[in-house]
């Protein structure tokens, strides 16, 4: 018979700690895909909402406060409803382009292609709540690794637990 081979602690640290990392990525990789699924989502949502036509358009835009997974109480979606209900005569399309953990930069960058892609009569924004957490973060002397850390949407959910 052959000599039973054993692991050693060095080996079984590393295969835990690759084990570790592999899953990290994985993890990183689901959730960000997650996040362009629902953001496509919202988005054919708002094309459907585009293709009536006569409409007076409102755009919303902002963070997770406005995006609120798109369902029926994110504030867009109330916005449509109550002016539909309430102003006959008038048909009210809302688009919803909140997009969670985003800040005003990204917002005001995007601004001009949306208001080109939607062409929109309003514009209400809702935004800022994300800013505090950026604007703190660039006046401490952070080093590039815990930013990038930070930029997970792994590290975010252990924040969030």
């Amino acid at each position: 018979m052959g000599k039973k081979k054993t692991t050693t602690i060095k080996q079984k640290l590393a295969l835990l700690g690759g084990s570790l990392i592999f899953t990290v990525i994985l993890l990183e990789l689901g959730l960000r895909l997650a996040g362009v699924i629902v953001l496509s989502i919202r988005d054919r949502a708002n094309r459907i909402d585009l293709s009536r036509k006569d409409e007076y358009r409102v755009l919303c835009v902002g963070e997770s406060t406005t995006y609120c997974g798109d369902r029926s109480y994110a504030y867009p979606r109330q916005l449509q409803t109550i002016l539909n209900e309430r102003i006959p005569g008038k048909s009210f399309t809302v688009i919803n382009k909140g997009k969670p953990g985003c800040s005003t930069a990204y917002i005001v960058n995007q601004m001009d292609s949306w208001i080109e892609k939607y062409r929109p009569d309003m514009i209400v924004a809702m935004m800022g709540i994300n800013d505090t957490a950026a604007s703190h973060r660039k006046h401490e002397e952070v080093g590039g690794l815990r930013r990038w850390m930070e930029d997970l949407r792994v590290y975010k959910v252990v924040a969030l637990l």
